[in-house]
């Protein structure tokens, strides 16, 4: 059972860790805002002591982030029916994007083959 502890010690420590150094924070200035020394902050983020567990909202409301996402050391995806909407409706847009740019190219590709026939006639006629 203290295997387990240690590992959640570890797990929070190194999410505290990404989270803190994600914003630019130092490990003096966040032990300072949790009101704690700096080598008992070390011991927690190096997962060799436990947070307590009041410090958990206290660590997620400081690094202004859900306490969800202190914990899991991610964010969770509530609505996958959103998360793929956008990811649909991004691809669409990208398709419109690439369509607009296949029809340019399309009008550029028949003003060309207008030019070329334009000047084979002219030449042609030239040459008579």
């Amino acid at each position: 059972m203290a295997e387990i502890i240690e590992l959640d010690n570890r797990m929070m420590g190194e999410n505290l860790r990404k989270a803190r150094t994600a914003r630019g924070m130092t490990q003096t200035e966040l032990a300072k805002r949790l009101e704690i020394s700096l080598p008992a902050y070390r011991k927690i983020e190096s997962g060799q002591t436990r947070i307590i567990n009041s410090n958990y909202e206290k660590c997620a409301e400081i690094l202004g982030i859900p306490l969800i996402e202190l914990i899991n050391g991610f964010m969770p995806v509530m609505d996958s029916a959103g998360v793929f909407e956008d990811a649909r409706a991004e691809y669409l847009s990208r398709i419109d994007q690439l369509s607009d740019k296949v029809a340019s190219l399309e009008t550029t590709l028949q003003d060309k083959d207008r030019i070329i026939y334009t000047q084979e006639l002219l030449i042609e006629h030239l040459q008579k």
